[in-house]
């Protein structure tokens, strides 16, 4: 595993050149994703990160799709974003079970105080993102115009 400094740019070249896969767990990537991005590009490092910012994700997109394309290196955003609590489920089951697995049916719920009685409970991180994504949900149509300007007729 390596660490690098979303801040420090040199950290996220070096970070990618010594890398064949970077694994982005970072949010809110509005903030903290463009430069990973970047720079795994850059180093012919393939990205994937756990994003669910449509803003993020599409601009990406709309940035750096055919420099990635060109150089073959895969940038692939919001892998599991949603489905890594019931995987992780799974795997605990899979490793505790004494029989034979078969099937495993998954019934995931929000709780609103997060099942501690304290209010309304949200990691600070998805908490950020959500209000991004809120507050510029208008962005999204811009860019996404720009994205899929060739396709309209």
């Amino acid at each position: 595993m390596m660490v690098a400094n979303t801040d420090d740019e040199n950290s996220l070249i070096d970070m990618a050149s010594r890398a064949r896969l970077v694994v982005n767990c970072t949010g809110p990537y509005r903030v903290h994703g463009e430069g990973v991005v970047r720079a795994c590009i850059q180093q012919n490092c393939h990205y994937i990160d756990i994003c669910a910012e449509p803003q993020f994700m599409e601009r990406m997109q709309l940035l750096y799709n055919e420099e990635a394309a060109n150089k073959g290196v895969y940038v692939v955003p919001s892998c599991g974003v949603d489905s890594i609590p019931s995987d992780m489920g799974v795997d605990f089951v899979r490793k505790s079970f004494q029989g034979t697995l078969n099937s495993v049916e998954v019934y995931q719920e929000v709780v609103p105080d997060g099942g501690f009685g304290v209010g309304p409970c949200i990691n600070s991180g998805t908490w950020e993102s959500l209000v991004y994504v809120l507050a510029d949900y208008s962005e999204l149509r811009k860019i996404r115009e720009k994205l899929f300007r060739r396709y309209h007729l």
